[in-house]
């Protein structure tokens, strides 16, 4: 129902040269010698989920995520940054939002998606409701105004929509 940018974020001061190819594949390969954080069951993009030479620090979520990076357990995180913007600016110290910085080029837009269990007795129920709701809110274009009051103000502003028409 969203795109997330999917990013690298490093802390400041980590003197790397970002590779300028295009191709994720040479990309990634230009960085093997550094730590990598993940979280585990993230699916990234193809170039870096395949390559098995890459040094890959899993943590169970992005705040530990963030948080490795920070303390120098690792040299570079791949993130949603629109997730980490919300983190630095809700969850961790205002040190953590001086310190780590996206870096290098968008490497995807994710999309993102709700997902509810059928273990859930009325989990087809709430999936229909929610793609009813989503399609009202789309419909009457209020998405961009849902996003400006809960979202937007802990966001650079680089990552806002264009106005809805």
């Amino acid at each position: 129902f969203l795109m997330g940018p999917l990013v690298l974020y490093t802390k400041a001061g980590n003197n790397v040269t970002i590779p300028t190819t295009n191709d994720q594949t040479e990309f990634f390969k230009q960085l093997q010698s550094y730590r990598f954080g993940v979280v585990a069951g993230y699916t990234n993009v193809p170039a870096f989920d395949n390559n098995n030479q890459l040094i890959k620090k899993q943590v169970d979520t992005d705040r530990e995520n963030l948080e490795q990076l920070y303390n120098g357990k690792v040299d570079f995180i791949l993130i949603d940054k629109l997730n980490a913007q919300y983190i630095l600016a809700n969850e961790l110290p205002a040190s953590y939002r001086q310190e780590l910085k996206p870096v290098g080029p968008l490497l995807a837009k994710v999309g993102l998606y709700i997902i509810f269990s059928t273990k859930v007795r009325n989990a087809n129920q709430l999936d229909a409701d929610f793609n009813a709701g989503l399609k009202k809110i789309q419909e009457a274009h209020m998405v961009n105004n849902i996003m400006q009051k809960y979202v937007y103000d802990f966001l650079d502003k680089e990552n806002l929509p264009r106005k809805e028409s």
